[in-house]
């Protein structure tokens, strides 16, 4: 099995003394396919390359995945500019297939403004994130808040200090039993039971 993974990095760092000094984006692609051999000096083959390019030049995006393949791993540790982070999630994500991951790094850039950022920035990318969560429980919202494709793919959103994970498994919809039946197989309509049944399944009988 071969795992087609883009990285998404830069030639120099994001920050330094005068941001005049950030040079574009690269992106490091390629497959990696682990191979089983009887001496295991070679346990894993991987043919990679790597161009310099901005990375929300979609035709440049284009061009990775008509040579490599849509990626199953896409790692962005770019620019950290939030209409970078923001253009290559809008273009790679919906192209992603079934159990891919869409990891991006240094979100924390979201809460800085020389990046396109700030607290509440809808620009930001962690702004994008608190969105997409609405969207993943779009069906519970009473018609409030309309689900997209990509959402309806998405099986979860993992947030981390500095990171945030999206699995592209897809997921059925909609909950048809009780949280209760769920995890105990029956209806219980008393909070204190529920409570005590969940004590019991996370702690074990005292």
């Amino acid at each position: 099995m071969c795992l087609c993974v883009e990285v998404v990095g830069l030639v120099t760092p994001t920050i330094t003394g005068n941001h005049d000094d950030r040079r574009p984006s690269s992106a490091t692609y390629g497959r990696v396919c682990p191979t089983v051999s009887e001496s295991n000096s070679d346990r894993n083959s991987y043919t990679t390359r790597g161009d310099a390019s901005d990375q929300s030049d979609c035709a440049f995006l284009d061009n990775v995945v008509a040579e490599f393949g849509i990626p199953d791993i896409v790692i962005d540790d770019g620019s950290h500019q939030m209409k970078d982070m923001n253009a290559t999630f809008n273009y790679l994500y919906p192209r992603l297939l079934k159990n891919s991951i869409y990891l991006v790094e240094d979100t924390f850039f979201s809460y800085w403004q020389e990046v396109g950022g700030g607290i509440g920035c809808p620009d930001s990318f962690i702004e994008k994130t608190k969105h997409m969560i609405d969207l993943l429980h779009a069906d519970y919202t009473r018609g409030k808040v309309q689900s997209t494709q990509g959402a309806r793919e998405t099986s979860s959103i993992h947030i981390y200090d500095g990171a945030v994970v999206f699995e592209k498994q897809g997921r059925s919809h909609g909950i048809t039993v009780t949280g209760s039946r769920q995890l105990f197989g029956e209806e219980i309509t008393n909070n204190k039971q529920f409570a005590e049944n969940i004590a019991n399944f996370i702690y074990g009988n005292k």
